[in-house]
């Protein structure tokens, strides 16, 4: 475990890797997952986030400003690949701006003593993620330079699998302990949980980071001309514009979820049924299905495997619509099942199709695709929290449901049906001559 931050520090070297030291390399990149992704779930990305900021007065229309504030702070990944450049390396480069990442939701921890103000919470969110968002595409690149292609999806998919259950089982150890203890205390509850995450969140990065970083292709261009040439590619471009446009529709309703759940639906009266509604239940559901979605995205189209699983993923929405705070469990149940059932098919499929869309180059292509995406995010984001502002939370899914349904068929039609229909024009073509 690395303890020096220098970057001349051996860990943070680039050198050749030997075809021995894959296997081990893959196995630290999913355990240390495990905690990145308990660490993240635990502080910033479920139940109890959601609970502590409620409780220090966050309203509804300000987590539509956090989603769109962190979604634009996001668009910041567009400097990784001048950063890449100017070190000539991405692990070191990542790991500092992971490290600033995970410290970052420290101030959270002032809640145990005082009030924290909405604003603060948001502001130390935006600073997370604009980090980690930093550091996104440099870390990717770096593992696509040593994880096997043929069989990336199911890497993947074991990845996910893995990570899914350390967060859910996290989620839920927490839920429960923080729900046992008595009302007024909860919020202080709350904060120990997060300390802790923040600690997991840094033993992760210290194990992480001695996964060697093999040398990358040398890219002459500049970081500009590098990323306007990931754009000409056709395919590519509609692959990034297609998830763009999912992102958009997600955004509208997307972070009105939790917030609509913990306070109109009444879920915040009991932390252990929300935690389990919303973390266990869905990971279960992805740990079961997550092989299968590896293997059919390794053996099939990725771009159908990622149409279909957004096309049933698009009825989210409607059960949040449908719910009463009178019965809404039903409606819950089912939301989050179908949200641990195909949601996983998009994940495995997502970085396969990025991989086998993009050339030699690995981070421009993946800035691209990021920063595309992060700009339909802050476009939904900010719809959403318009439509919340003029007409309440509940109508806002509504609106989410169609775009979203509209969007997988749009991204059904671009993945799957045009380069179906060039195919058989290409068929043609060559019978004729």
């Amino acid at each position: 475990m690395s303890t020096s931050f220098h970057p001349d520090h051996p860990v943070f070297q680039v050198r050749k890797i030997k075809p021995e030291e894959v296997p081990w390399m893959l196995r630290r990149n999913i355990w240390t997952g495990v905690l990145g992704s308990t660490s993240v779930t635990l502080v910033t990305g479920g139940v109890l986030f959601t609970a502590y900021a409620q409780q220090e007065g966050m309203q509804d229309y300000q987590f539509g400003v956090l989603s769109t504030l962190v979604s634009f702070s996001a668009l910041l990944m567009l400097l990784s690949p001048a950063i890449e450049t100017r070190f000539g390396r991405r692990k070191y480069p990542w790991f500092m701006l992971a490290m600033f990442s995970r410290l970052m939701p420290l101030p959270l921890l002032l809640g145990f003593f005082w009030h924290v103000s909405p604003w603060v919470i948001i502001a130390c969110v935006m600073l997370q993620v604009a980090a980690s968002s930093l550091g996104a595409p440099l870390w990717e690149s770096w593992l696509w330079d040593y994880a096997p292609g043929e069989s990336f999806g199911r890497f993947w998919a074991r990845r996910s699998f893995w990570t899914s259950l350390g967060a859910a089982a996290a989620a839920l150890i927490a839920g429960w302990g923080v729900n046992l203890l008595p009302e007024q205390y909860r919020l202080k509850g709350i904060c120990v949980v997060f300390a802790v995450a923040i600690i997991i969140g840094i033993i992760d990065l210290l194990y992480h980071v001695e996964i060697p970083e093999p040398p990358r292709e040398a890219q002459p261009q500049g970081s500009a001309a590098r990323m306007a040439d990931a754009l000409r590619n056709a395919p590519f471009r509609n692959w990034v514009f297609a998830v763009a446009i999912w992102y958009f529709a997600v955004g509208i309703g997307g972070p009105f979820c939790l917030p609509y759940m913990m306070g109109p639906l009444g879920f915040s009266k009991n932390l252990l049924y929300a935690s389990i509604l919303s973390s266990t239940l869905p990971g279960v559901l992805t740990l079961l299905t997550l092989p299968a979605w590896g293997r059919l995205t390794d053996r099939g189209n990725p771009g159908l495997v990622a149409s279909v699983s957004c096309l049933a993923w698009a009825t989210i929405p409607l059960f949040y619509y449908l719910a009463r705070p009178e019965s809404p469990v039903l409606f819950m149940v089912i939301a989050w099942g179908v949200g641990g059932f195909f949601p996983p098919g998009f994940t495995v499929a997502r970085p396969l199709m990025t991989r086998q869309l993009s050339g030699t180059d690995k981070t421009a292509p993946l800035v691209m695709f990021y920063v595309v995406v992060c700009i339909g995010s802050v476009l939904g984001s900010a719809t959403g929290t318009l439509i919340v502002g003029a007409y309440g939370a509940r109508d806002v899914f509504i609106v989410s449901f169609a775009v979203r349904v509209t969007a997988a068929l749009l991204m059904l039609l671009l993945l799957v049906g045009l380069p179906a229909l060039a195919r058989r024009k290409s068929a043609a073509t060559n019978e004729t001559v």
